[in-house]
């Protein structure tokens, strides 16, 4: 009996197949995805065992297939997305743009994300490169734009200005202070990958960290061609919700996890709409028309997340269609809004507890992060970075109090050696 059933099991999986190729089905394709996850258990007759295990000072968790939940029931809490800012967002490699929305040199765009601010600006020597937007100075923001085009940067506050290698070049009433070294005082560079047009970032300040790896999803660009492609519309939403519950409709892992076998029916997915997400705050999704739509998750605190909509493509379609695709998105992005605010009002978190593959990942690095935290016993800012003033220029940090007045001023609030954010 047990032969017969998995003979009979493999026959609809062969008929699947075939109507796999015949009909342009999402249906079908999650039937065939899912049958194909069912196969081990089928033939081995086993399935997934629970099992309880202790975790830290908690009683009892719940294990299945390995996965562990150490943040359960508070990772909405200002103090998780402390904790997240110091271990995932100061240094892990997210995604922030695209390479097509810089022509030419001086074009920049200033993006807010877990509370640091930096600047994406294409230099003259065609590189794309990102800062802190933070003046080397008093800590001021050098630019307070979305976006602009300049080939120099100035800081309002005391005229510091930067070129689009974020070298300084102008520092009014230093250049005779002694020991004073514009070359020592720069904007902070942060680590910048452009892969298939897409712009990752990385905060760590650390010269050596592990490198971008985006594995099948790099693939899957690459056939789209988004290298080559155009911004065509954008738009942004601001969601009262925690970054770790976005997860946008079609936004399946199951893409990466089962590629080897997606790869045997390739007429079934040419035509077909994909998504895949990378770099835990974005959702990459491929149109059946072609175009590429790109939604990415900048959060703001524990409960504000700024979600960023970008349409990409080759050549640009008729206004009604992008009309209809952005007001189609929207729709869906209002709804999981509020079905997540409705979750978060009944006190759970159904997007987020589904998510079982991201939900590890990130409890993992929380946990790693915290752990080397305990054994340094203090806290680990990756992204921090030291200013670094000589003793014979220490009137400059001097002069620039006075200048400021008021040591609560803005300027000064960060202006204390470290930039611990």
């Amino acid at each position: 009996m047990e032969h017969q059933d998995t003979y009979s099991y493999y026959f609809g999986l062969g008929i699947a197949i075939v109507l796999g190729y015949a009909l342009s089905s999402l249906r079908i394709e999650r039937i065939f995805v899912a049958a194909i996850m069912l196969l081990p258990e089928r033939v081995s007759g086993n399935s997934p065992k629970k099992q309880t295990i202790p975790v830290g000072n908690e009683s009892e968790v719940t294990k299945e297939s390995s996965v562990v939940s150490y943040f359960p029931d508070n990772y909405t809490t200002e103090s998780i997305f402390e904790l997240e800012r110091r271990a995932i967002f100061s240094k892990t490699w997210l995604f922030v743009t695209h390479a097509s929305r810089f022509q030419k040199p001086g074009d920049y765009r200033t993006y807010d994300l877990a509370g640091f601010s930096f600047i994406v600006i294409l230099g003259k020597d065609k590189q794309l490169r990102t800062f802190h937007n933070v003046c080397r100075h008093r800590a001021y923001a050098v630019t307070k734009k979305d976006c602009g085009s300049s080939t120099v940067l100035g800081c309002r506050y005391h005229g510091w200005s930067y070129d689009t290698k974020g070298m300084l070049i102008k520092a009014p009433e230093f250049d005779h202070v002694p020991g004073f070294d514009k070359g020592k005082n720069g904007l902070w560079e942060v680590k910048t990958e452009v892969r298939e047009g897409m712009v990752f970032i990385n905060l760590d300040a650390r010269s050596q960290i592990e490198g971008l790896g985006l594995g099948d999803s790099e693939i899957e660009m690459r056939r789209w061609g988004t290298a080559t492609m155009k911004c065509i519309a954008d738009w942004k939403i601001e969601a009262a919700v925690n970054w770790a519950s976005f997860d946008f409709p079609q936004a399946s892992t199951v893409h990466e996890k089962m590629s080897w076998w997606l790869s045997f029916l390739p007429l079934l997915f040419q035509k077909r709409e994909q998504a895949f997400k990378i770099c835990s705050t974005t959702i990459v999704r491929r149109l059946p028309s072609g175009m590429v739509l790109i939604v990415a998750a900048f959060p703001k605190s524990a409960n504000s997340t700024t979600i960023e909509c970008n349409v990409f493509a080759s050549s640009s379609p008729t206004g009604a269609k992008l009309d209809e695709l952005k007001t189609h998105t929207s729709a869906e992005l209002d709804s999981f809004v509020a079905n997540t605010l409705d979750n978060y009002s009944q006190g759970t978190s159904s997007s987020f507890a589904e998510s079982f593959p991201w939900q590890t990942e990130r409890n993992e690095l929380l946990r790693m992060h915290l752990d080397s935290e305990k054994r340094a016993g203090a806290e680990i800012h990756p992204a921090a970075r030291s200013q670094n003033f000589s003793m014979e220029g220490k009137a400059d940090d001097d002069f620039c109090k006075e200048l400021g007045g008021s040591q609560e001023s803005v300027c000064s609030a960060n202006a204390r050696g470290l930039l611990d954010w």
